[in-house]
């Protein structure tokens, strides 16, 4: 298992496309979950709706999961020593709220 994931990581700080695609994908994969979030409730109305569909069957908080993606695509593609801390707050963060 570890072994594969230090590839998998080593193939994405070889390549700048690939960590930006990834993280493109994970931003808007993120946009999206929000704006499925915002249309739960319609305006002017008191119904609620469980969310379902992209994400939504994967994990509970799948905004939170394309957010925790997207900063270790950073972290990852930076390469530098102050991404690891930076990730690891960010996550840290996101688990407070």
């Amino acid at each position: 298992m570890g072994r594969k994931l230090l590839h998998f990581v080593s193939i994405l700080s070889l390549s700048p496309v690939r960590c930006l695609t990834t993280f493109q994908f994970a931003e808007m994969s993120n946009l999206h979950t929000h704006l499925t979030l915002r249309s739960l409730r319609p305006e002017g109305t008191r119904k609620r709706a469980i969310p379902h569909g992209y994400g939504f069957d994967l994990v509970s908080c799948p905004n939170y999961f394309f957010e925790i993606m997207g900063w270790a695509v950073i972290a990852i593609m930076t390469g530098s020593i102050a991404g690891a801390p930076s990730f690891f707050f960010q996550v840290f963060d996101l688990a407070l709220i």
